[in-house]
């Protein structure tokens, strides 16, 4: 067996085991970032009081129907 074979072999096992790992801290700091992120999003939307969604109903209304403003410019043949 030369050293040639042999440290490819090595590296063939090297980049395996890096394959696995950085598949598992790759996971681990997405779901990490993503429930930081936003967790501390919906915290600051509890305090300030925001409902950015705009979702809530009130008792009066039936719909979350918002009518649009009607534009009064023309988009045919814009090119």
């Amino acid at each position: 067996m030369d050293l040639k074979s042999f440290f490819k072999g090595v590296w063939g096992k090297w980049l395996k085991m890096w394959e696995i790992i950085s598949y598992i801290i790759t996971k681990l700091l997405l779901g990490i970032m993503f429930y930081t992120v936003f967790t501390l999003y919906r915290l600051i939307a509890k305090l300030l009081k925001k409902d950015f969604l705009d979702v809530k109903m009130g008792e009066d209304v039936k719909s979350y129907w918002k009518e649009k403003e009607k534009v009064e410019e023309e988009y045919y043949k814009q090119y």
